[in-house]
């Protein structure tokens, strides 16, 4: 095979290895850009893609936040529930159905009590583990009270807020074990 240009790597002037080499170079290309593209991300000190949470619980770690507020007002119904929940006997008969019905319902509502303390406590807890006051703020008006980041008069970028965001749900997810 002779080249025409000299270079000893280059196959394009060969035009029997035109085709093989335009597969390699086209391989090497990838994995130089992938690199490139890890160095910068290393650069600006963002993650690498192989430490981010899945998008899946990434999901199910915002809903859980944004619900909050309905989880604490859930805990206050659930224990007048309980306290309040078993209803009157009149004293008839009912039917010939085994075991207890007002036991089995009261350890159902226990361990809906359990699940939604485990969720609030998660959330308490990230939100703890956001040390800035400003961040706090910003969790609380985005996530608890649903307003939009352009919206929150915050000395805060939107990217910032971004991130903010961001490490909050990562610190649900980690308290709730999911990451």
């Amino acid at each position: 095979m002779r080249r025409r240009c000299g270079d000893k790597y280059c196959m394009r002037c060969c035009k029997c290895g035109a085709a093989v080499s335009d597969r390699k170079n086209k391989r090497l290309e990838m994995i130089r850009m992938k690199a490139e593209e890890e160095y910068k991300r290393q650069q600006r000190g963002s993650k690498p893609m192989t430490d981010r949470i899945p998008a899946d619980i990434y999901r199910q770690c915002t809903a859980i936040a944004k619900s909050y507020y309905t989880m604490l007002h859930r805990r206050k119904e659930q224990e007048e529930i309980i306290l309040h929940g078993s209803p009157v006997n009149d004293g008839q008969p009912k039917s010939s159905g085994t075991g207890d019905p007002t036991a089995r319902k009261a350890e159902r509502l226990i361990a809906a009590k359990e699940r939604n303390d485990w969720k609030i406590r998660a959330v308490e807890q990230a939100w703890r583990r956001m040390v800035d006051e400003t961040a706090r703020e910003f969790i609380k008006k985005n996530i608890f009270e649903g307003i939009r980041m352009q919206y929150i008069d915050l000395p805060m970028s939107v990217p910032t807020m971004k991130r903010m965001r961001s490490k909050f749900i990562r610190f649900v997810a980690e308290e709730l074990g999911e990451f």
